[in-house]
């Protein structure tokens, strides 16, 4: 299958690195997007812009992405605008706000696009590939529009790591030092917007919060320390676009939905093998209960229990204890099978 890797068409050439680089700007950008908690926001901005091409398409008659992706941003915008007056003005909270946004808006572009393809304008053909994307209409300039978006996006980032960082781990000491709160949120919200608007080409609309939110996700299990998320997250997001395109082409599947399928098994893998993952911590606790019935013994003598002068005879001739100054203390051996229990039961 990778042989294709040689043997690269002009076509598949652009929608493997766009999918390479959208993948990195996507799965980066959303860490920051999950330990903020607004996953449904990126979905429910995603959901909004397809009105938002429809209405452009209508009053342009024009297929041209750089004009479709205005009218997408347009209605972004309005729809975190709605959920910010929302959330101040009323007592709903926000899953069940941005739920209703969601649906609302995305219900209004199945709705508009409907009218539009049965008013019989043959250039309205192709409008619905926004849902799912379609990324063999890529072209050269589509995949440099990309390649800016994520080239700004990371720069902003960079330039306010200390910020989002401070806000996210400690916003009160971010409020108590000066920091303009609502001034990052709004700078924070305009990224999502582009990273959002930039995706749904290759993915869709709907498809497109994964590529934000499993990266993120999958580099959670491996590590906690934000700047290795953030560079794991993005790769994760670059190989997984990769395998995807590739894997599509192979077996002539759409490529959008194949990145997903690709991500969505890495994140289940990271979810079941990582460090703190399902499978491992069963495997940890399964060794730690045998540890713990093989060496109970000496595990209570560890904490200070009272052993019978048998017990103590058995854990001496084992040499996991020494006698001296007549009295038992633990020897080298006893350390380390105590510390090898220990450390299962810290982990």
């Amino acid at each position: 299958m990778f042989n294709i890797l040689f043997q690269l068409t002009p076509a598949l050439s652009r929608v493997l690195v766009t999918s390479i680089v959208l993948g990195f700007l996507a799965g980066s950008f959303g860490v920051f997007i999950v330990l903020k908690k607004q996953a449904l926001v990126g979905d429910t901005i995603a959901h909004s812009a397809l009105p938002g091409v429809v209405l452009t398409f209508i009053l342009f008659n024009s297929k041209e992405l750089e004009i479709l992706l205005i009218g997408a941003i347009f209605t972004g915008f309005i729809s975190i605008l709605l959920f910010n007056f929302i959330k101040k003005h009323s007592k709903i909270k926000n899953d069940a706000t941005l739920a209703i946004l969601l649906a609302g808006f995305f219900g209004l572009g199945r709705m508009m696009l409907s009218v539009v393809q049965s008013s019989n304008n043959a250039g309205a053909s192709g409008l619905e590939s926004f849902i799912f994307g379609q990324a063999a209409t890529i072209l050269l300039k589509d995949m440099f529009l990309t390649i800016v978006v994520a080239v700004v996006v990371n720069i902003v980032i960079t330039l306010l790591w200390k910020e989002l960082k401070i806000q996210i781990f400690n916003p009160e000491y971010f409020n108590s030092i000066g920091f303009n709160s609502r001034l990052v949120d709004i700078i924070f919200s305009v990224l999502i917007v582009l990273v959002v608007v930039a995706g749904i080409q290759m993915v869709g609309v709907v498809l497109i919060s994964a590529m934000l939110i499993a990266p993120a996700v999958a580099a959670r299990q491996w590590s906690h320390r934000l700047c290795i998320n953030y560079l794991l997250a993005g790769l994760i997001g670059s190989l997984s676009g990769l395998a995807g395109v590739l894997l599509a082409d192979h077996y002539n599947l759409p490529p959008g939905p194949m990145i997903i399928v690709v991500l969505t098994s890495v994140t289940l893998l990271s979810l079941l093998f990582s460090k703190n993952g399902v499978v491992i911590k069963t495997i940890k606790q399964i060794r730690y209960r045998y540890y713990l019935k093989k060496y109970a013994e000496l595990v209570r003598f560890y904490h200070d229990e009272e052993l019978t002068k048998e017990e103590l005879q058995q854990l001496l001739e084992k040499n996991y204890l020494i006698f001296d100054d007549n009295k038992y203390q633990m020897s080298k051996l006893g350390c380390e099978k105590v510390n090898l229990i220990i450390g299962d039961e810290d982990d």
